[in-house]
């Protein structure tokens, strides 16, 4: 789930939210005890503004996560506008908000079992149910922004654990020739039909990214909370199900996000292991703490671009 914008008026105790997932756009609200759980997220990122305010207290602040903006409205008439490299200084407590608000709007959930988290009815099951809050309704942003830099016209794209297609579709509006596997049928179905809708042409498989078929070779893979989702025993299994699929010098770009909690799926990433797993089939070219991930991910997700061996 996308969180856009997010405003939180302070004397009231309501939190007003712009989100975004695969029933697109909408606005939404908190009240009662969701919304002063909310509220009680982004304390520390109010403080911070207080701070900057010259300690006049908080009324109302409106996070603008796209945009990458806070505005804050402090007694006293006084309002301050935090964007740019400030915006980026403070972007942990705006994620920490994120989070906090985000889990207030989708409640408390049992934990999956994710002893099943290797098979297609696992992830079926969830897409069935709508529990799927990876969802952006759109291409996660890091990606968007490397693909705008590095156009991927005339590549061989495989998009792993494609979800939606998002990603998939906008390599292939930049001119490649794009395959985009799941393993979940819904997601299949829903990334055809998403194409079909814009008038792209790609090929979208049905399949195990750990049993892809061998005749599948490509120059690049994107991948967006795939290896976060795998089971965690299966890592270096994926790394070299990745390396075989690319041709030596393709490059592998991904996402990779530190849930901080325990449990999953998805399952926490530290940099650390994907470096020393990843260091066995590729080089890493970089590997970057994103400054535009989502506002759930802000100060979570990195960005890592690999060339194979």
């Amino acid at each position: 789930m996308d969180l856009r914008t997010l405003d939180l008026d302070l004397r009231d105790g309501s939190a007003s939210l712009l989100i975004a997932d695969a029933k697109g756009e909408r606005r939404t609200h908190l009240l009662d005890e969701p919304a002063a759980r909310a509220i009680g997220a982004a304390a520390p990122l109010v403080m911070a503004l207080e701070k900057r305010g010259e300690g006049h207290a908080a009324i109302a602040l409106t996070l603008d996560f796209q945009r990458r903006t806070v505005r804050a409205r402090l007694e006293g008439d006084r309002e301050i506008h935090v964007e740019g490299d400030a915006f980026a200084e403070l972007a942990p407590l705006a994620g920490d908000a994120a989070r906090g608000t985000l889990a207030e709007l989708r409640g408390r959930r049992p934990e999956p079992d994710s002893s099943q988290v290797s098979s297609a009815g696992f992830w079926s099951h969830i897409y069935q149910i709508g529990d799927d809050g990876w969802e952006l309704g759109r291409a996660a942003p890091p990606i968007a922004r490397w693909l705008a830099a590095n156009p991927p016209s005339g590549k061989r794209v495989l998009v792993a654990g494609c979800g939606r297609g998002h990603e998939a579709r906008l390599a292939a509006r930049l001119g490649a020739r794009v395959t985009a596997v799941d393993i979940a049928p819904e997601a299949v179905a829903a990334t055809r039909a998403l194409a079909a809708k814009e008038g792209l042409t790609l090929d979208v498989l049905e399949a195990d990214v750990f049993a892809l078929p061998s005749a599948l070779r490509f120059d690049l893979i994107l991948e967006h909370t795939l290896f976060c989702a795998i089971d965690p025993a299966r890592r270096s299994e994926y790394v070299r199900a990745m390396a075989a699929a690319l041709d030596k010098g393709g490059q592998l770009v991904g996402l990779f996000w530190n849930t901080g909690r325990p449990g999953g799926p998805p399952f926490a990433v530290e940099e650390p292991e994907v470096r020393a797993l990843m260091s066995t089939h590729f080089t890493i070219d970089s590997c970057t703490l994103a400054p535009d991930s989502v506002a759930a991910r802000l100060g979570r997700e990195l960005l890592m671009v690999m060339t194979k061996i």
